[in-house]
């Protein structure tokens, strides 16, 4: 399934109470601009999403109340996604497209 930039309704499949999260996935709100993404739960155990996990621990905490925030440029969570997608989906991706991967991943931090 796709990710999904949200700016409004839309969407398919089960919803949970608060009318707008599909079961199986979770909004993020990303960067300063805080632009909201719906992404599969399953991309959480992704080695990409546990980097920028961390950085929001680091940048907000284990107490943030609401949407999970990911202090990351969305141009550069976006390239993550796509990344993340491909993998999932068991295609094999060259050697330049795996550097690729991991520009996105420097040290530290992950995005700023």
């Amino acid at each position: 399934m796709a990710v999904t930039p949200k700016s409004g309704g839309g969407g398919g499949g089960s919803k949970n109470a608060s009318g707008d999260v599909p079961k199986g996935y979770l909004a993020v709100c990303v960067g300063e601009e805080m632009r909201r993404f719906v992404i599969p739960t399953e991309y959480l155990g992704h080695r990409a999403f546990a980097a920028l996990l961390r950085e929001a621990e680091e940048e907000f905490g284990f107490q943030q109340e609401g949407v999970l925030r990911i202090p990351c440029e969305v141009a550069v969570f976006e390239s993550i996604l796509k990344v993340v997608e491909k993998n999932k989906e068991g295609l094999c991706y060259c050697s330049a497209e795996a550097e690729l991967a991991s520009s996105h991943l420097p040290p530290k931090p992950v995005c700023r």
